[in-house]
């Protein structure tokens, strides 16, 4: 693995952009549609407190 690293292609390259682009490829459909129900989730239940607080 260090000779790969000490490739001159990659050697211009920072072990930032390499992480940058995993975790930009890791970004899928399926991980937005949980962060939207997480997001949906916590916005109903700090509506369903303040409705429930406004009753009291």
């Amino acid at each position: 693995m260090n000779r790969q690293n000490r490739h001159p292609s990659g050697a211009n390259r920072r072990p930032e952009s390499k992480v940058q682009v995993a975790v930009a490829t890791q970004v899928t459909p399926a991980r937005l549609r949980t962060l939207f129900l997480y997001l949906s989730a916590f916005a109903l239940s700090s509506w369903t407190a303040q409705q429930l607080l406004s009753l009291l």
